[in-house]
């Protein structure tokens, strides 16, 4: 009674949630077995071009879902050109990043100014077990097995930079990919020094199974967790803006090609939960589990003792 009356205090007094940034989310909603398809990839691009720049005057920042072009941006110098001539606005998109001279493959989010020039990127830290990477990969790729993603390479390589971006005048914001949303304690490091979550996905993978509703209620808890607004772009849906406190304002189905165009709430104060951070709740969450076992034991064995001690007083009993 007491967490649903907090609750609902909290909810009511939502005057502050006053618009600060406006940006597009874009859904291409390209299905899985056409994705890679290299005589695609330019029908792809400008797609994902076109949704883009239809009445994009007043946008402050576009975002495009995980792996969004085939291509290695840092490979591929027309593609600056192109941003800069067809939108001249701030982008995050999702694509591949390969460092030859390591071999290593990456899962990328990448943010670019308004000219299409590379401002920083990250690479995701939390892959997909034999998804994006096999368990003793080096091992098992002798005998054939590789990641499903990995493009012939031993899996993609676990990133190692910070998720937090900043470009122009927009406020600070944290990235997550895909599978990462799903932990809480993935943003307890430094989310203190963000006002947004930007979460980049592709659940194609999925199908139109409950796989892309289970994720995104998993964002929805992020939100509430943290008390940050959550800007999702996926490839095939469900893309979504998602308010501080993990209500669903816009969304885009499953299997729907489109945008939305949504103003960012401001975050809210700092929750007890990331306060605390995850680990600390899951420890607490824990020693409850524990505690209510030893009681629910140490119950057992009061009544097991009362059930022998009246045993005992009715055999005295039947003896007199």
């Amino acid at each position: 009674l007491m967490l649903f009356l907090y609750g609902e205090n909290r909810i009511v007094k939502d005057e502050h949630l006053k618009p600060a940034v406006q940006v597009r989310i874009v859904q291409p909603n390209i299905s899985q077995e056409l994705k890679w398809k290299q005589e695609l990839a330019s029908s792809h691009l400008e797609k994902l071009f076109k949704l883009s720049k239809n009445n994009i005057n007043e946008i402050d920042l576009i975002i495009w879902p995980e792996t969004a072009v085939q291509f290695f941006l840092e490979h591929e110098k027309g593609f600056a050109i192109k941003v800069s001539e067809s939108l001249g606005k701030v982008i995050v998109l999702g694509a591949r990043k390969y460092l030859s001279s390591k071999k290593q493959l990456f899962n990328s989010a990448y943010l670019l100014n308004e000219a299409g020039q590379v401002k920083t990127s990250y690479d995701k830290k939390h892959l997909v077990p034999f998804g994006e990477y096999i368990p003793f990969g080096t091992l098992l790729k002798k005998v054939g097995i590789v990641g499903l993603a990995s493009n012939g390479i031993t899996g993609f390589t676990k990133g190692t930079k910070p998720n937090v971006m900043t470009v122009g005048n927009l406020p600070p914001f944290a990235i997550i990919i895909c599978y990462e949303s799903i932990f809480s304690y993935e943003l307890d490091e430094n989310i203190s020094e963000v006002d947004w979550l930007i979460h980049l996905t592709n659940d194609a993978w999925f199908g139109s199974y409950s796989g892309p509703q289970q994720h995104l209620m998993h964002l929805q808890a992020r939100a509430i967790e943290q008390g940050l607004p959550v800007l999702r772009s996926a490839n095939t849906g469900i893309s979504a803006l998602i308010d501080p406190y993990g209500r669903i304002s816009h969304r885009l189905d499953l299997n729907t090609e489109g945008y939305l165009d949504v103003h960012l709430s401001k975050k809210l104060p700092l929750t007890i939960y990331s306060n605390w951070g995850a680990k600390r709740w899951n420890i607490l969450l824990f020693s409850l589990i524990v505690v209510i076992i030893s009681l629910c034991f140490i119950r057992e064995i009061f009544s097991q003792r009362k059930v022998t001690e009246l045993k005992a007083t009715e055999d005295l009993d039947e003896s007199y």
